[in-house]
Protein backbone atom coordinates (compact mmCIF):
# COMPACT_ATOMS: atom_id res chain seq x y z
CA UNK A 1 0.00 0.00 0.00
CA UNK A 2 1.41 3.57 -0.86
CA UNK A 3 0.65 6.36 1.60
CA UNK A 4 1.05 9.20 -0.80
CA UNK A 5 1.92 12.90 0.95
CA UNK A 6 0.95 15.83 -0.99
CA UNK A 7 4.38 15.82 -3.02
CA UNK A 8 6.26 12.91 -5.12
CA UNK A 9 9.17 13.40 -3.08
CA UNK A 10 7.23 12.49 0.42
CA UNK A 11 5.93 9.51 -1.01
CA UNK A 12 6.25 6.44 1.39
CA UNK A 13 5.45 2.85 1.55
CA UNK A 14 4.00 0.96 3.81
CA UNK A 15 3.79 -2.53 4.19
CA UNK A 16 1.04 -4.80 6.47
CA UNK A 17 -0.48 -7.55 6.90
CA UNK A 18 -3.68 -8.78 4.49
CA UNK A 19 -6.13 -8.37 7.27
CA UNK A 20 -4.78 -4.93 8.28
CA UNK A 21 -5.09 -4.08 4.67
CA UNK A 22 -8.66 -5.37 4.77
CA UNK A 23 -9.52 -3.01 7.82
CA UNK A 24 -7.73 -0.06 6.29
CA UNK A 25 -10.29 -0.97 3.13
CA UNK A 26 -13.33 -0.78 5.76
CA UNK A 27 -12.86 1.77 7.65
CA UNK A 28 -12.27 3.78 3.90
CA UNK A 29 -15.84 3.36 3.17
CA UNK A 30 -14.65 4.49 -0.57
CA UNK A 31 -12.24 7.07 0.25
CA UNK A 32 -8.38 6.59 -0.19
CA UNK A 33 -6.57 4.43 2.12
CA UNK A 34 -3.90 6.96 2.53
CA UNK A 35 -6.11 9.64 3.88
CA UNK A 36 -7.40 6.88 6.38
CA UNK A 37 -3.52 6.20 7.39
CA UNK A 38 -3.26 9.56 7.84
CA UNK A 39 -6.48 10.31 9.85
CA UNK A 40 -5.46 7.36 12.44
CA UNK A 41 -1.41 8.54 12.31
CA UNK A 42 -2.70 11.96 13.56
CA UNK A 43 -5.81 10.47 15.83
CA UNK A 44 -2.92 8.47 17.91
CA UNK A 45 -0.42 12.04 17.75
CA UNK A 46 -3.10 14.13 19.34
CA UNK A 47 -3.92 10.89 21.79
CA UNK A 48 -0.37 11.02 22.80
CA UNK A 49 -0.07 14.67 22.74
CA UNK A 50 -2.70 14.56 25.92
CA UNK A 51 -1.12 12.09 27.69
CA UNK A 52 2.15 13.76 27.87
CA UNK A 53 0.05 16.90 28.79
CA UNK A 54 -1.80 14.93 31.65
CA UNK A 55 1.12 13.55 32.99
CA UNK A 56 3.04 16.61 33.37
CA UNK A 57 0.11 18.29 34.96
CA UNK A 58 -0.42 15.49 37.15
CA UNK A 59 3.30 16.13 38.39
CA UNK A 60 2.71 19.84 38.58
CA UNK A 61 -0.46 18.91 40.77
CA UNK A 62 1.46 18.45 44.03
CA UNK A 63 -0.01 17.76 47.51
CA UNK A 64 1.37 21.29 48.64
CA UNK A 65 -1.00 22.53 45.70
CA UNK A 66 -4.26 20.85 46.20
CA UNK A 67 -4.17 21.64 49.64
CA UNK A 68 -4.01 25.48 48.88
CA UNK A 69 -6.47 24.88 46.44
CA UNK A 70 -8.62 23.35 49.55
CA UNK A 71 -8.24 26.67 51.54
CA UNK A 72 -8.79 28.95 48.90
CA UNK A 73 -12.10 27.01 48.18
CA UNK A 74 -13.16 27.31 51.59
CA UNK A 75 -12.40 30.95 52.02
CA UNK A 76 -14.21 32.03 48.66
CA UNK A 77 -17.40 29.88 48.40
CA UNK A 78 -17.86 30.40 44.68
CA UNK A 79 -20.43 27.17 45.04
CA UNK A 80 -22.48 29.39 47.31
CA UNK A 81 -23.34 31.75 45.05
Amino acid sequence: MKVAKKSPEKRSTLTVTRATYDAIGHLAAGRPRSAVVDELVSSEMRRRQREALARRLEAEYTGRVCQETLELNAKLPVYDL
